[in-house]
């Protein structure tokens, strides 16, 4: 539970109290989370790291979206960006996949934001561990990570 207690805290200690959800059974996909937990796929904050030619940058999109890859690259100004490996998003976030909070992450991270979230007053985004998530209202969330909100979802299908 330590990735929940680093987020809950990191929270805490900038004046904002969640609602935490924890299950026994794994929630480190959005579908799983939803299921789990009984919440609209749309209201999942998922939070996908790719790497940027060895820059670490976190989307975080709706459950019920898929990141567009290229129109990602053009954002972000690079020519080749990819879905990161576990170490990289562990050594760059300080959690594991599926884990992936929007804050307190080990080392400076630019966050993009996916309009998608904006369909939502309240999101669900990871707690820190494969099993949590945390509930927040939009609004609030988006006061402290300094994402920029960007257009780059596209319709769900197999993939990120």
């Amino acid at each position: 539970m330590e990735g929940l207690e680093k987020v809950v805290g990191y929270l805490r200690e900038r004046g904002i109290e969640v609602k935490t959800l924890v299950s026994d059974q794994s929630t480190h996909d959005s579908t799983s989370a939803s299921k789990v937990f009984g919440i609209k796929l749309s209201q999942i904050a998922k939070a996908i790291v790719f790497d940027a030619v060895g820059k670490a940058i976190l989307v975080l999109i709706s459950g019920d979206r898929n990141v567009n890859v290229n129109r990602l690259r053009e954002v972000v100004g690079v020519k080749k960006v990819k879905l990161a490996k576990p170490e990289f998003v562990l050594s760059n976030t300080g959690f594991v996949v599926g884990a992936v909070p929007p804050v307190a992450h080990s080392k400076p991270v630019k966050i993009y934001v996916d309009k998608s979230l904006f369909r939502n007053q309240i999101v669900y985004p990871a707690g820190g561990t494969t099993n949590s998530l945390f509930e927040i209202e939009l609004e609030k969330l988006l006061n402290f990570i300094n994402g920029e909100i960007v257009d780059i979802g596209q319709p769900m299908k197999s993939g990120v």
